[in-house]
């Protein structure tokens, strides 16, 4: 009894193995065997699919083209080879001279105290009032030092109407300088030999009357 249980669990593991031995090739876990895959050779010149389209995901093929690849441009354009540097006119600066320094400066009045002291209208000399068309005599007295006495006579707006230099203390001015009855001016002022005048001008009105 004990020997045919034996023998019935022997048949039953041989059926098991021999059941697991046939679904061995059909398990989808299991590995292949590397003998099993060996490459078909097929006869030269064709191709079977399978070759051919792992032959075309695995090296892709590059087509050559004439057109050739363009070139990165750099920051700053490129010169032509003829081009060779030249040096452009610079521009140099211009000094421009102050007026005194090509200039002379124009002359001033210089008071002098001490020959100016005595300078004054001598209403000795001087006339006052005249009628129109008669001519007016202007006096004062010397300044030392003096060149010439420069003399104006302007009317009420203090527009010039005559001007002259004179050597003397006196100075007769024309008649036709006065064109209407009304009140004017004069002015004396001394020049040194230069030209250059000392004092102030000194005046008075003059009234012509019909």
């Amino acid at each position: 009894m004990k020997r045919s249980f034996l023998t019935i669990s022997a048949l039953v593991v041989c059926l098991l193995l021999a059941a697991c031995g046939g679904n061995a090739s059909t398990d989808p876990t299991a590995l292949p065997d590397p003998a099993s895959t060996e490459p078909v050779s097929a006869p030269l010149g064709e191709t079977t699919e399978e070759t051919s389209g792992v032959q075309a995901e695995a090296s892709p093929v590059i087509q050559s083209t004439s057109t050739p690849l363009p070139t990165a441009r750099s920051g700053r354009p490129t010169l032509p080879p003829s081009w060779t540097p030249t040096i452009g006119p610079t521009s140099t600066a211009v000094l421009t001279p102050t007026p005194s320094a090509t200039q002379p400066v124009p002359p001033t009045a210089v008071v002098s105290e001490t020959a100016c002291l005595n300078f004054a209208v001598d209403p000795e000399r001087t006339t006052a009032l005249f009628r129109l068309g008669e001519s007016p005599t202007l006096a004062w007295t010397p300044v030392e030092g003096a060149r010439l006495y420069r003399v104006y006579v302007f009317d009420a707006t203090e527009t010039r109407l005559h001007e002259q230099l004179v050597e003397a203390t006196e100075y007769s001015v024309p008649a036709d300088v006065f064109q209407e009855v009304g009140v004017y001016g004069w002015l004396s002022e001394p020049l040194d030999p230069v030209g250059i005048q000392m004092c102030f001008g000194l005046g008075r009105e003059l009234e012509v009357t019909r």
